[in-house]
């Protein structure tokens, strides 16, 4: 791949930093342009202001058609923290292990407690939760693979579970949906019914301010998708945000182009902007 300008690189850095934030398998465009107005100091930032856009609402569009694993909301786009992401897949794994069909609340509810922090696990049991008394409710039909996209095989019920504990996670203001929030998740999907007898209101007293997984992402290397690859080549030595911006209406996908076109980014206002803004001096890694 050629070399690219210093604010590139720099972005690239801060990207790839999400992409892993986002349990990504490849560093996609998406992920360097949510990065991008993420920076309030860019320069893309500034021009998406300038045309009366609001860079967060843009970068939450982008950010729900990015690669990753993330509940997309109604009003909140937010990804599962390190831990959530190891206990749905134990969710499956374990729905897979006794021949069900269907990832159900249960099996959410008892992976989140396994990876919640054990001084919270110890007031959850004292409260009453006791995963010695969850039953599985399974339905007949095939059995579910413990392999191919995480959610395939998740019951309508868990999936309701997912969004009601990113909503929870959105109310905190937090970046990521925990073990905890999943344990929340499931009791209000659970539409007042105890779940291995613990009552909501009980599991929200004791998660309150506690909810938060801090957990960095695993480090590892992705490699940039095609698009991406193509939009990078197509820089020139001295690229700034500007360019980048610029270039994803020829190298974005479909979505990315209407969601920039929503926000009235056009390549007319971006030509008119050069000069009126520039990136801050970037700090580089190495």
């Amino acid at each position: 791949m050629k070399t690219s300008s210093a604010t590139i690189q720099a972005l690239m850095q801060q990207a790839h930093q999400r992409a892993l934030q986002l349990h990504a398998d490849s560093l996609t465009l998406e992920h360097l342009l949510e990065a991008t107005l993420a920076n309030e100091d860019s320069a893309a930032c500034q021009a998406v202001t300038f045309a009366f856009a609001d860079p967060e609402t843009l970068g939450q569009e982008i950010l729900a058609i990015a690669n990753g694993l993330m509940v997309v909301g109604s009003k909140a786009v937010l990804p599962f923290s390190p831990l959530a992401v190891k206990s749905l897949y134990q969710a499956r794994e374990s729905a897979a292990s006794r021949g069900a069909t269907a990832v159900l609340l249960t099996d959410v509810l008892e992976h989140a407690y396994e990876y919640a922090p054990d001084e919270i696990c110890k007031d959850l049991s004292q409260a009453g939760l006791s995963l010695t008394s969850l039953r599985h409710e399974d339905e007949s039909g095939d059995c579910l693979v413990d392999k191919g996209p995480l959610f395939r095989h998740f019951h309508n019920d868990t999936r309701r579970c997912l969004s009601l504990a990113c909503k929870v996670a959105a109310q905190e203001k937090l970046e990521a949906i925990s073990p905890a929030h999943l344990i929340l998740g499931a009791l209000s999907a659970a539409d007042a019914r105890e779940l291995a007898g613990l009552r909501l209101s009980a599991a929200q007293q004791i998660l309150r301010g506690r909810s938060a997984d801090l957990t960095a992402p695993e480090e590892r290397q992705l490699q940039p998708e095609g698009n991406l690859q193509a939009l990078l080549q197509s820089l020139g030595d001295d690229a700034d945000s500007l360019d980048l911006l610029l270039a994803c209406h020829q190298h974005g996908s479909p979505e990315l182009q209407a969601a920039l076109a929503r926000h009235k980014i056009s390549p007319e206002l971006l030509q008119r902007a050069r000069g009126a803004w520039q990136d801050e001096s970037p700090q580089t890694d190495g």
